[in-house]
């Protein structure tokens, strides 16, 4: 008998909320796939409480051209597991990272929807119903949006099953919306 797991992380998919506001969202690779992981490894991380289990975390690149400068937020539609992260598989979960952005050419920061203070942040999580807003240096709007995201992949204890294959998925859309600045 073969002990062999299949992980595929899939379907991150991206979408334009503000239709009267053009703008065209691409993410590098919509589909991650982890391929085939040995069980036994899997067994391993999980029994020593290794987060990822084994599953690297990845980064993609996201870019967004608009035909107006605006100011935008960014925003993953899919499953929550908890308040800060996405649901991956039956048991597991994906925390998403926005970092490195650069809006027009300029370095860029993020703020987090509905926290005090608005805190310039240079990375910031995308946690599920929550919008994060990308502003450049020195400005509120832009036409040329560029950033990394960030895919860390978790198992907990226990998540790994006793059959010989399952695929692991997680399923969203991301949104990127032009808001009033």
């Amino acid at each position: 008998m073969s002990k062999w797991s299949l992980l595929v992380l899939a379907a991150l998919s991206a979408g334009v909320a503000a239709e009267e506001r053009r703008c065209a969202l691409t993410v590098s690779s919509p589909h991650l796939d982890y391929g085939v992981v040995p069980l036994a490894a899997l067994r391993e991380h999980v029994g020593r409480g290794v987060l990822g289990a084994g599953l690297e975390a990845r980064v993609l690149s996201l870019q967004a051209v608009c035909d107006q400068p605006q100011a935008l937020a960014l925003r993953f539609n899919g499953p929550a597991a908890d308040a800060a992260s996405f649901r991956f598989g039956p048991q597991g979960s994906v925390r998403l990272v926005l970092r490195s952005a650069t809006l027009d050419g300029r370095a860029a920061y993020f703020r987090l929807e509905g926290e005090a203070g608005g805190e310039r942040l240079r990375s910031a999580p995308l946690r599920p119903g929550q919008r994060v807003y990308v502003y450049p240096d020195g400005g509120e709007t832009g036409r040329a949006l560029q950033l990394e995201l960030e895919v860390r992949p978790a198992l907990p204890a226990g998540a790994v099953p006793s059959w010989e294959r399952e695929r692991w998925r997680m399923d969203g859309v991301f949104e990127l919306e032009a808001v009033d600045a």
